[in-house]
């Protein structure tokens, strides 16, 4: 259960990363 829960909050931390990072990469590129 821990592991899974350790797991889950890893995966959203991820994708929560990528998707700043494409907000970024949309500001700065044209």
């Amino acid at each position: 259960m821990h592991y899974n829960l350790v797991w889950f909050i890893r995966k959203c931390h991820i994708y929560i990363y990528l998707s700043n990072y494409q907000i970024k990469l949309q500001i700065y590129l044209p």
